[in-house]
């Protein structure tokens, strides 16, 4: 079994808990985001004998993403899921030198799997939630590097990476039908450092069904070694992003 189904095994054992109880309330809701994705990449650019290091933004692209979250809360606690899959492709160019221009090729495929739990220090819609969970982050970044007349050079950036996130997410609700809801989280681990930021409104057109519209910002930071040498990889994703939300 790979680790992002162990990842959802963990939310689906978690359920049983809650499925038991009629006051348990759970959330399905998938989303459409559209954000302004940039990758930095350090890399050799040839530009000094083959020594000489680069530092550019491989992809800069605003593109469309899909988004799933899944919650089951009773009283104080809450088990919770989110996923997260971006696939793009940029060019862009690179001068390390006046005389010397090197283009870039990237494509990115990223996927993010996030399992964890929440306590609720006032239970009810209103209030302030505690986060704890596992992140988990597959990047698949290839890169190809023209520079000249020369063939290009591909590079490959594949990382599997396993992050403890630990942050807050405050709700208050307007009325029966409207809430605003901020969520921050930290992680830590294999990467060197991943952020997740959302902030959103909600309105229910029903007891069953709303709508959710918001804007989410996410970085992730990692190394790894390339050709014998440590490179940086930082990736920001940024945009709004709109769903609907399914409670039972």
């Amino acid at each position: 079994m790979t680790l992002r189904l162990r990842f959802a095994a963990s939310f689906l054992c978690l359920a049983p808990a809650f499925a038991t109880a009629a006051d348990t309330e759970w959330i399905v809701a998938p989303y459409g985001w559209l954000p302004s994705v940039s990758v930095d990449q350090t890399f050799d650019d040839g530009s000094d004998g083959g020594t000489g290091e680069g530092d550019a933004e491989v992809l800069s692209k605003i593109d469309f993403a899909v988004m799933l979250r899944a919650e089951a809360a009773r009283g104080h606690w809450g088990a919770m899921l989110d996923y997260i899959y971006v696939s793009l492709a940029d060019q862009t160019t690179y001068s390390p030198l006046p005389a010397i221009s090197v283009r870039i090729d990237g494509d990115l495929d990223l996927e993010v799997l996030e399992v964890g739990g929440f306590y609720r220090i006032t239970p009810g819609p209103r209030g302030l939630d505690l986060l704890l969970g596992l992140r988990r982050i597959d990047v698949d970044l290839g890169i190809a590097l023209t520079r000249g007349d020369l063939p290009p050079r591909p590079l490959q950036v594949a990382a599997q990476i396993d992050d403890v996130f630990a942050g807050a997410r405050y709700q208050l609700p307007f009325g029966k039908r409207w809430d605003v809801s901020l969520r921050a989280d930290y992680g830590f681990g294999d990467s060197d450092g991943t952020l997740n930021v959302i902030a959103s409104a909600g309105a229910r057109f029903t007891e069953s069904i709303g709508m959710r519209l918001g804007y989410r910002y996410a970085n992730i930071e990692f190394g790894q070694d390339i050709e014998g040498e440590r490179e940086k990889t930082d990736i920001a994703l940024s945009g709004p992003f709109v769903g609907l939300v399914f409670r039972f």
